[in-house]
């Protein structure tokens, strides 16, 4: 999906200079209550089918019907309601479908007026309430540049505790993977705010913890990817994992998430368990510096990075909390993490990140630095990739040595 543009719209409506009928009632409660009893709703009951083929002037007079029951809807719910009636599902998913992403656009800020605790219970329980969702999500992808598709997930469907139980599990693996970006924009969005700034518009913790409850379920379904470069399953654990990291990334927003010891004791196994598999053989999940670089993006393996990514949950999890840098170390994942501080083409900077890590466990923890104090010096681990650059490292009485390679 391409990169989500988050502009600020202002909450009024800004009507187009053909709509006069729209603008006349913009702004003015009265003359908008005195619309709810016009026939011009029960009409697009009856037009909605036709929006899939029209002429610029049909898709003109479209545009300014959707405008128009935005104008009539803003600062007034009893016109939200007359309009909710009116136009769901139906005349919103006509309007979502139709060719002029303009029109469609209108209709997302329709939907953003109108939805409430009671619509978007309605929404999310109704078949036809989540193929809109399913549409809404669809049209965020092909129009990245949408902003009022993309402020009604991130300002309406998210913030309501119904909607992820509700319509996650029922939304295709393809959606899923744009609804996973559209979260990790909005949290990575969050990330330059500080602690109180914008409150509103920062996503509520319950969102990361279903993601968790996720990510936890059905992380081990990654141990069977193989060589399938086009598994979703696998690319939506790596969505997962992704919004878990930038969620625990920011402790003063998410504390929440980050004392959810299952969630620590989940990134423990799932980085015991590729790496037991990556020793097992020459696969996806087995340390290389060798690695032949993809000749697109596209056919990058959807777990690289994996191994990377669950070192940096832990790490953050982990960041001046003593219980959870306690449970790391009895769960035995200190020597696993350290087992990650070298080179891996599979896993781009996971000896960094290891490093932050252990660094994290240790801080203010005598007992994880005893553990670290306690482990036996076996020599130095093979570095294809210094050695390719000619560097060599030895070790003279206890100390490394770096020098350059005998030709």
């Amino acid at each position: 999906m391409p990169p989500v543009s988050w502009r600020r719209y202002c909450s009024t409506w800004s009507p187009a200079p053909q709509t006069d009928g729209a603008r006349g009632c913009w702004g003015l409660p009265r003359n908008v209550s005195d619309f709810s009893g016009i026939p011009v709703f029960h009409a697009k009951q009856t037009s909605s089918e036709s929006f899939v083929q029209v002429s610029s002037s049909q898709m003109l007079a479209l545009r300014c019907a959707v405008q128009l029951l935005g104008n009539l809807s803003s600062g007034n719910p009893s016109s939200q309601d007359v309009v909710w009636q009116a136009a769901y599902p139906d005349v919103f998913l006509s309007a979502l479908g139709c060719p002029d992403p303009t029109a469609a656009g209108y209709c997302c800020m329709v939907l953003h007026v109108c939805l409430n605790d009671t619509t978007m219970q309605q929404l999310v329980l109704d078949t036809k309430g989540r193929l809109l969702v399913q549409t809404v999500l669809d049209l965020c992808e092909r129009q990245p540049d949408l902003d009022w598709g993309l402020l009604l997930v991130t300002e309406k469907f998210l913030m309501s505790k119904f909607f992820l139980p509700n319509v996650y599990s029922t939304l295709p693996l393809e959606t899923r993977i744009i609804l996973l970006d559209i979260i990790s924009a909005k949290i990575g969005e969050s990330e330059s705010s500080s602690p109180g700034e914008e409150e509103d518009q920062v996503l509520p913790v319950f969102v990361l913890e279903f993601l968790a409850a996720e990510f936890q379920e059905n992380f081990q379904t990654i141990l069977s990817v193989g060589e399938n470069t086009e598994n979703l399953e696998a690319v939506i654990i790596m969505k997962l994992l992704k919004v878990l990291c930038l969620g625990t990334g920011q402790q003063e927003k998410y504390m929440e998430l980050i004392r959810m010891e299952s969630l620590l004791a989940s990134g423990v196994e799932l980085l015991r368990l590729t790496t037991a598999a990556g020793k097992l053989g020459d696969n996806i999940f087995s340390q290389t510096q060798k690695m032949v670089p993809p000749d697109s993006p596209d056919d990058v393996h959807p777990v690289h990075g994996l191994k990377r990514d669950l070192i940096r949950l832990l790490g953050n999890m982990c960041f001046q909390n003593t219980s959870n840098q306690d449970k790391v170390r009895e769960l035995e994942g200190i020597p696993l993490i350290l087992d990650h501080c070298s080179i891996d083409d599979h896993n781009p900077y996971i000896s960094q990140w290891a490093i932050f890590t252990i660094r994290n466990l240790c801080e203010g923890n005598h007992d994880n630095q005893a553990v670290i104090a306690g482990l036996e010096n076996k020599g130095l681990a093979d570095n294809i990739a210094l050695n390719d650059f000619g560097i060599e490292v030895t070790e003279d009485d206890g100390k490394l040595v770096v020098k350059s390679a005998d030709k």
